[in-house]
């Protein structure tokens, strides 16, 4: 138990990862935890990293409604749960507002697939700084991490890191309740705000190393139709969107003769798990300004994810790197990623 706003930890191991949560206790209880942050000191000379979670949202699937059509529609949107969901029975198939209840075995209106029956469904554990910082750790580089909200404040300064790994997750533009849906309170999660962009945008004009990933980082940005987010999409990240619905499988591979991004082959998560979200709508992110593919969906070729290198750098990946399932997969992509950028040159 602190009594003040901040705490001061030592004793801290080089090489072991520490996490952390926070909750807040007063006469009525203890509160929800605070996301997981994680921090890892390595003695060597290597540049510390900075991690930023940016994946906060839980949300429910998308939603239609009319008078004689209305119903969750995955295809759109599985929505994400908070941390875990036990109730969800499976897709919905029927979306006939007409249709009514006979027996269980015709239920009407609403009626789902049962195949989800009994089962535990991933969804947001607020705990990828510790995935992030293990491939970061594994190839010798210290790490700290921050919320973004600590970065929208000004109260981390970028420049100070080498190299930042934003994690966005499924963070995407969301409606927030319905009795706010049209309001700016009621709209939430967007990958990148505005004050956002300027942060990371100072930062990468700086000569800094950007690696971002995440389902929705084309798409939240071109598909809302704001010239400002697509602009700073182009000319700041140098990606454009090819598709918002890239694959069904997560398979992806190395296609091109790039020497740090070589022989590389992984698999992300495209299937519901107890342990690990399911990534239902990756984007294919396309190079534009003079970056590069570095990776491609082996399901239809797509550009997975594109790298630049020049007066900064910044490699985006339309996938959550967290949701790749195998750990020596993630770390040799991380490898990759930081040769790539150069963070240990001078």
């Amino acid at each position: 138990v602190v009594d003040s706003n901040s705490i001061t930890i030592s004793g801290n191991k080089p090489g072991e990862i520490y996490s952390y949560k926070v909750t807040a206790l007063n006469e009525g209880g203890e509160s929800f935890p605070s996301e997981v942050l994680s921090v890892c000191w390595m003695d060597n000379d290597k540049p510390t990293a900075l991690i930023i979670n940016g994946f906060d949202r839980i949300s429910l699937p998308a939603v239609v409604e009319s008078e004689e059509f209305s119903g969750f529609v995955d295809i759109i949107d599985e929505g994400v749960p908070y941390k875990y969901d036990i109730g969800y029975v499976g897709e919905q198939h029927e979306y006939d507002t007409t249709t009514k209840w006979i027996t269980d075995d015709l239920p009407g209106f609403g009626a789902s697939y049962a195949d989800m029956e009994t089962k535990i469904v991933a969804g947001n554990t607020f705990d990828y700084s510790f995935i992030h910082g293990e491939a970061l750790k594994e190839n010798g580089y210290s790490f700290v991490s921050v919320s973004d909200e600590a970065v929208f404040d000004s109260s981390v300064n970028l420049v100070k890191y080498k190299f930042v790994d934003l994690i966005l997750g499924e963070e995407k533009e969301t409606h927030w309740q319905r009795q706010y849906a049209d309001s700016l309170w009621g709209i939430r999660f967007k990958t990148f705000p505005k004050v956002f962009q300027s942060e990371i945008a100072n930062y990468l004009e700086s000569g800094g190393n950007l690696f971002v990933s995440g389902a929705y980082i084309g798409s939240d940005l071109f598909l809302q139709k704001d010239s400002t987010d697509i602009k700073f999409a182009e000319e700041v990240l140098h990606y454009k969107l090819a598709s918002d619905h890239a694959v069904r499988n997560g398979n992806v591979i190395s296609v091109r003769n790039i020497p740090t991004f070589n022989d590389i082959s992984i698999t992300f998560n495209t299937k519901f798990d107890k342990k690990l979200y399911k990534v239902e709508a990756p984007d294919a992110i396309g190079s534009k300004n003079g970056s590069e593919t570095l990776l491609r969906y082996y399901e239809n070729f797509y550009s997975a994810g594109v790298g630049y290198k020049k007066e900064y750098g910044v490699i985006a990946f339309g996938f959550p790197f967290e949701t790749i399932i195998d750990r020596a997969e993630r770390v040799k992509l991380m490898k990759s990623i930081t040769e790539y950028l150069q963070i240990d040159r001078e």
